[in-house]
């Protein structure tokens, strides 16, 4: 009994961990901000607009940017348990939280119009970032057995989101600090890294039964 309550709290510890990529989901706002915002700057930068002009001038790409960010997100979504029942569950979200760094680490530091590359970064980021949390529900159900899974799954999910529900609030205090909404959101991407490490913890599940 005290070994299965020890393997229970192990894997409740690593799904917990892959619940703090909900830390990077937890900033979305301040990253749904920012999609809208580089294009807006885009726009007072190289059109010069200013005041209700500006607001008029930006709307289109603001637009344009949510929706090819989502629409990537889409495809995440979807391709997360294609890729899983190849690869493997740890080696696709493995995939997706480097993904995810690079791609929003290249988004919020490498780039500095919205032409030519943001529309083309930005799907490819809404696809790892959203796609991520596909794995929520097709790794951590296959880590617990019949009778706890749904219990322990909403426990690890929920509990995770509990903490990094302070990842908008904290982000906002960073941004006098670093002066840049950029950084700050840089540095909450970069929390996918606890999914790596979640990972490395957790063990493979393709293929295997599903613990009684």
């Amino acid at each position: 009994m005290a070994r299965a309550g020890h393997q229970y709290l192990h894997r409740q510890a690593i799904g917990f961990e892959l619940g703090q990529q909900s830390q990077q989901g937890a900033g979305r706002k301040l990253i749904g901000h920012l999609v809208g915002q580089r294009p807006a700057d885009s726009v007072t930068r190289q059109h010069g607009h200013q005041g209700d002009e500006f607001g008029a001038a930006a709307v289109p790409f603001v637009s344009h940017g949510i929706m090819i960010w989502s629409l990537g997100g889409i495809a995440g979504y979807i391709g997360f348990g294609f890729i899983a029942d190849v690869v493997g569950r740890r080696p696709t979200v493995i995939l997706y939280s480097v993904g995810t760094i690079a791609a929003g680490l290249t988004l919020y530091l490498g780039l500095t119009s919205y032409e030519p590359y943001y529309p083309v970064v930005l799907p490819i980021f809404g696809y790892f970032v959203f796609g991520t949390f596909t794995g929520f529900a097709v790794y951590l159900p296959e880590l617990f057995p019949t009778h706890v899974r749904s219990t322990a799954h909403g426990f690890t999910t929920g509990t995770a989101r509990v903490v990094t529900r302070f990842g908008p609030l904290v982000a906002g205090l960073m941004v006098p600090a670093s002066g840049s909404f950029n950084k700050v959101t840089a540095v909450m991407t970069c929390c996918a890294v606890f999914s790596i490490i979640a990972m490395f913890l957790g063990r493979e599940t393709k293929g295997q039964a599903l613990p009684r």
